[in-house]
């Protein structure tokens, strides 16, 4: 097994590669050319699954993979940098990690939806500027409405019940 670009792909260091059931090569940083990607796909005579993350793996490169190359590994989601149409020529089966970040996306788009429903960024830039009148007016406000509306909700519930 080949990790064409390890350091990407174990950005934290937390990949056991002591676990893998075979012989692994890690190479570090993203390759410097075609050339440097096929001398570590190559190396130890050849190995059979190849894992890397946003690197391209063009046509050209996957015609000249050793013969012992069965599996291609993109470390992410998608498969926009590997020439797909050569890989299925070369009778190689390509595949993705579908799962790679959908807990981060998820809590990135909730932080989103709260970052703008609450006009995190406007009130960020506004306190930068020494201006303070957002929490002096609007949210004093937005308070006094609140106090209103839950006094006014008791009264009613409070009639409601006497009738």
């Amino acid at each position: 097994m080949c990790f064409a670009n390890a350091t990407r792909i174990d950005f934290d260091g937390k990949i056991e590669y002591v676990k893998f059931d075979c012989e692994v090569a890690k190479c570090a940083g993203d390759p410097a050319s075609e050339d440097e990607f096929l001398e570590r796909v190559c190396a130890g005579g050849g190995c059979e699954v190849v894992v890397t993350k946003e690197v391209p793996v063009t046509g050209e490169l996957i015609a000249r993979f050793p013969a012992s190359v069965k599996l291609l590994v993109e470390g992410g989601t998608g498969f926009n940098n590997i020439d797909l149409a050569a890989a299925t020529a070369r009778g190689i089966t390509v595949c993705n990690c579908p799962n790679y970040s959908t807990a981060a996306v998820a809590q990135l788009v909730v932080t989103f939806a709260l970052n703008f429903s609450a006009s995190l960024h406007s009130q960020m830039r506004m306190l930068q500027a020494g201006d303070r009148s957002n929490f002096t007016q609007r949210l004093q406000v937005q308070i006094v409405n609140n106090v209103w509306c839950v006094n006014m909700h008791m009264k009613i519930e409070r009639k409601r019940k006497s009738i």
